[in-house]
């Protein structure tokens, strides 16, 4: 006898569709406040820079790095299409938290908005700026999205350690 087959997941839907590579500039705005990137490809090391704030020194290209992973590799946790309300304003996507836009190197923008906290408190409604379709992801990405912008990414001094 065969055995019985696994019910299968329905594929998790992509955040933003494209690979961390190709974006070349990147926008997220949270309260009233943005802060914005560019990649500076007329130098061989193509370093991030800052576009807003513009008074900001340099950026950590680490910590940049990390952001551009977990928005190119974010998948849904779940797709609420089927079961919950079309309203945008039930999942505070109305008017977003939180704005994310990215330009890509072939010209492409795209957009994620992230809203509500949902009741469990785990975690976040979001949509793509193309479509309606209302999605979950993990509190913890939208809370990091808010950090780059309350503490952006900049190169903090080296200290020594020692007292003075």
């Amino acid at each position: 006898r065969k055995p019985p087959e696994e019910p299968k997941t329905p594929p998790r839907a992509v955040v933003m569709p494209t690979d961390m590579h190709d974006i070349v500039r990147l926008e997220i705005r949270y309260g009233g406040r943005k802060t914005a990137v560019w990649k500076d490809t007329t130098r061989s090391e193509k370093l991030w820079r800052f576009v807003s704030p513009p008074d900001n020194p340099d950026i950590d290209q680490t910590r940049i790095g990390g952001i551009l992973v977990l928005l190119a590799g974010l998948r849904a946790e779940r797709n609420l299409a089927e079961v919950q309300s079309t309203n945008l304003a039930d999942y505070g996507l109305d008017k977003p938290i939180i704005e994310v836009q990215v330009k890509t190197n072939d010209g492409r923008e795209l957009s994620v908005y992230l809203g509500a906290i949902n009741p469990t408190g785990i975690h976040q409604y979001w949509k793509t700026g193309d479509s309606d379709k209302v999605y979950l992801i993990i509190k913890d990405v939208g809370d990091i999205y808010a950090k780059f912008v309350t503490d952006p990414p900049v190169t903090k001094p080296e200290t020594s350690g020692e007292g003075g």
